[in-house]
């Protein structure tokens, strides 16, 4: 089983190695194209990369579980994993999330910033804009998940909360190459220590598989400034992450991260993160490493 283990992420690796090209190439025959923070002209929405690869993990999950002697192993793998939904459902809420992300990639309003403004405009001017839905697709599908694991408790009702909150936390840190990525590369590895003290390490890596090699593919050309994963991926990433989180984590610990994001989000409506950041010598330096324009 291990060696077939191996195989399949050897394989699973270079076909996500293959995909990459003809994405970026597809993007740009298509017009996504936006300026960066530096006005280059580059690639946008590669997060429908990291979709593509998460729906394709998808398929061989299900094709595996319907061959005899895989299925034993792979349902033993998920149970002792500790995640409370499946992967099926887990991939919904994505694909909803990542189509939603994709939509305000491709026809946004760019002009329109945060969350606030984009509420602003649907109470002031009744307009539903791709940020609006999008916000309003991840809550739903954080709802979902959330009552459908917990229930309306209180760890049910932390779940609604801490899921968009994450969602949005990478879409936040979206504005210099590279940067979602390191976040949420932070995130899953403090997602792993969280889930190996609650034994449930082995579920995590199951289900944010396609997603890190995805990002691992990313993060080169992100760093280089030569792509950019758009709402798309940040969404895509920031969702698992709390879902995820919510599924592993202990409720006094999904508290305090509830918290710390809601203040968060409370500083970057009336300030700037990247000066946040700039302001604290570590994290800047953690944020301009392997970043070539500066």
């Amino acid at each position: 089983m291990l060696a077939w283990a191996i195989l399949f992420t050897v394989l699973f690796i270079a076909s996500a190695y293959l995909l990459l090209p003809p994405t970026l190439r597809l993007l740009t025959a298509q017009g996504l194209v936006r300026e960066n923070y530096t006005g280059k002209a580059i690639p946008t929405g590669l997060g429908i990369y990291l979709l593509l690869l998460a729906i394709g993990y998808g398929w061989i999950m299900e094709a595996a579980a319907s061959v005899d002697w895989l299925r034993e192993p792979l349902r033993s793998a998920l149970v002792q994993g500790g995640i409370p939904f499946s992967y099926p459902v887990y991939l919904i809420a994505l694909t909803a999330v990542g189509l939603t992300g994709w939509w305000d990639d491709r026809w946004g309003d760019a002009e329109i910033k945060g969350l606030k403004g984009h509420w602003n405009t649907l109470i002031r001017d009744g307009i539903v804009t791709s940020g609006t839905a999008k916000a309003l697709v991840a809550l739903a599908m954080a709802v979902w998940i959330s009552f459908m694991t917990a229930g309306m408790e209180l760890r049910g009702m932390l779940g609604v909360l801490l899921i968009p909150l994450m969602t949005n936390t990478i879409n936040l840190m979206d504005v210099r190459p590279g940067r979602a990525l390191k976040a949420f590369t932070v995130i899953s590895l403090m997602l792993i220590g969280v889930a190996a003290a609650a034994g449930k390490a082995p579920g995590i890596a199951v289900y944010m598989f396609p997603l890190w090699v995805g990002a691992f593919m990313l993060f080169p050309r992100d760093l280089r400034g030569e792509l950019m994963i758009g709402d798309t991926g940040a969404n895509l990433l920031g969702f698992a992450a709390g879902s995820l989180w919510f599924a592993v984590s202990p409720v006094w610990l999904t508290i305090c991260v509830v918290l710390l994001l809601a203040l968060l989000h409370r500083f970057a409506e009336r300030r700037s993160i990247t000066e946040l950041i700039a302001g604290i010598r570590w994290l800047s330096r953690m944020d301009r490493w392997g970043r070539t324009q500066e």
